[in-house]
């Protein structure tokens, strides 16, 4: 889909504040806290990027990248702009850079129950490798996920 009024960035510290509400929006307790944006902006193994919808920071995706794989460390969507293509314009660019970079592989945990976020990279070609008992701070399961970029 192509969405003249999305754009996808590299985040900085001037996003964090947007990001943060965003992060306890979508994950309230399993949040990630403010200085943990800060520590992926800073660090050189991190891929963070936003997505701006009219001019409004509405999501943002983080990447690690750990040797020649890479692991997707979290990606949101503001409530209110979920079913615009926001999701799968920031892992198409994330999926992108990583494979520029030489990246071979990519994993990511995914709650059990979040049917969007798992048909979403299930369409990106991520496939279901094992379940991981009582992962989430909730006592919920995840997924583990992952998809060959070679």
């Amino acid at each position: 889909m192509t969405n003249v009024n999305l754009r996808i960035r590299p985040g900085g510290r001037k996003d964090i504040k947007e990001v943060v509400k965003i992060e306890e929006l979508c994950f309230g307790a399993e949040a990630y806290p403010n200085y943990v944006f800060n520590y992926f902006v800073d660090g050189r193994s991190y891929l963070f990027l936003v997505a701006e919808y009219d001019n409004r920071v509405v999501g943002y995706m983080v990447a690690e990248k750990r040797g020649e794989g890479g692991l997707i460390v979290s990606l949101a969507v503001h409530p209110h702009y979920r079913g615009k293509g926001i999701g799968s314009a920031l892992l198409r660019e994330t999926i992108k850079i990583l494979r520029e970079e030489g990246i071979k592989g990519v994993s990511l945990q995914v709650k059990r129950g979040n049917l969007d976020a798992i048909s979403l990279y299930s369409a990106f070609g991520f496939k279901i490798i094992r379940v991981l008992r009582k992962y989430y701070i909730d006592g919920s399961d995840a997924y583990l996920m992952e998809k060959e970029l070679i």
